[in-house]
Formats: C-alpha cells, structure tokens, sequence
C-alpha cells in the first residue's frame, strides 16, 4: 500500500513526485507508477528517475534562488547588448 509523504506539499521535496510504501522501503512514482527503491531514506534513486525519465530536476530552496539570480543575471547582460543603441557604422 502507498500512502502520501509527509513532505508532499512541498514543491522542492522529491516526495511531492512520489508516494511511499507504508513499510518506507519502496517510493511510486507519481507520474508513471514506477516502483523504486528508498531503503534507509536514501531519495538519490528517486532523484535519478525524475531527472533520466521525466527530465524533471529538483533545487533546493537556496538552489532555486542561486538559478533565480543567475537568471536575472543573464537577463540583464542581454537587455544591456541588445538595449544598445545603433553606432551608425
């Protein structure tokens, strides 16, 4: 039987992709009902299957807000070059 994980709710938890075994040996995939082990906790498999199968990859909080910032970063570097005004060459 699989059961919600306490940490569903939140997005950046790999458990709001999968449901656990009432035993916590085996995690099933939300998305394709893939049946996968976690015994002793490890979620590195779990990781793997949604970053190979589903191209899905999970940040961390701090991650997230790293690639925020890179991204308005780049941003910017782009809206300074193509925000230039024509040299008239």
């Amino acid at each position: 039987m699989y059961v919600v994980h306490k940490k569903d709710s939140e997005i950046s938890s790999v458990w709001h992709y999968y449901y656990i075994s009432s035993d916590g040996k085996t995690a099933k995939c939300k998305e394709c009902n893939k049946i996968l082990k976690c015994e002793g906790g490890s979620t590195k498999g779990l990781h793997t299957h949604l970053h190979t199968i589903h191209k899905t990859k999970i940040l961390s909080e701090k991650s997230a807000e790293n690639e925020k910032g890179r991204f308005v970063y780049y941003y910017c570097l782009f809206r300074k070059v193509t925000d230039r005004q024509p040299t008239g060459h």
